[in-house]
């Protein structure tokens, strides 16, 4: 009787975990301001690599009429131009000192890539998302990286982890690129959910005005 009832609480929890995210990723989709899309998702491929225990997803596109490579593994993010390749590590990203999640890897398993193109070049972004490595789909932990003017002047910010995804990210009115901090009210996935949104820029966080508080059920 107790691993069954082990078993059930694993499972209510897994479903409460599930349903929150589920309420906060339909709470970004319903923003008029909402920044990256579903739409921006792109077709990503697997490369495995021989010999290798790790996997390289990538993408190859156009952007601002520039043909753009992206990869990514574990600890990496390439982005090649006609031009250029620009090497990030994860570890180096600009992180909000709030942030607690770890470890600064994307999960090999899958590897999501976003993109985004503005007609100012410089308002263009990437987006790589993950689940944390080694958890499961119903927790809603993620590894979230954004790159800011990817053909200009690119930057590496880690967005934080609780209910992280590339779809949180908003244009101010401000022309200013922004994404939330996420924050519960109780230990368990119902209650109160408050995101406090913050830009970037040049390597920086900036805390705007806005907060939004979400009441999951």
């Amino acid at each position: 009787m107790k691993w069954f009832g082990f078993v059930l609480s694993t499972l209510l929890a897994s479903y409460a975990f599930a349903s929150s995210y589920t309420e906060v990723i339909d709470y970004y989709n319903s923003r008029q301001d909402q920044y990256i899309k579903p739409t921006d998702a792109t077709n990503t491929n697997l490369l495995q690599i021989e010999n290798s225990s790790e996997n390289l997803w990538f993408f190859d596109g156009v952007l601002n009429k520039k043909k753009i490579s992206v990869y990514a593994n574990t600890h990496l993010v390439k982005i090649k131009t006609n031009k250029k390749t620009i090497m990030f590590h994860l570890k180096d990203a600009a992180m909000l000192s709030d942030d607690t999640s770890h470890p600064l890897a994307l999960d090999q398993r899958g590897i999501d890539i976003y993109v985004h193109e503005n007609k100012n070049k410089d308002k263009s972004i990437i987006c790589i998302s993950s689940l944390e490595p080694g958890v499961s789909g119903t927790i809603p932990f993620g590894q979230v990286y954004l790159i800011t003017s990817p053909l200009k002047s690119p930057a590496l910010y880690k967005l934080p982890g609780l209910n992280a995804s590339c779809l949180s990210i908003i244009l101010t009115n401000n022309n200013e690129i922004a994404f939330p901090l996420s924050k519960m009210t109780t230990p368990q996935m119902y209650g109160e959910i408050i995101l406090q949104y913050y830009n970037v820029s040049n390597g920086n966080f900036k805390k705007l005005d806005e907060k939004q508080i979400l009441n999951i059920k």
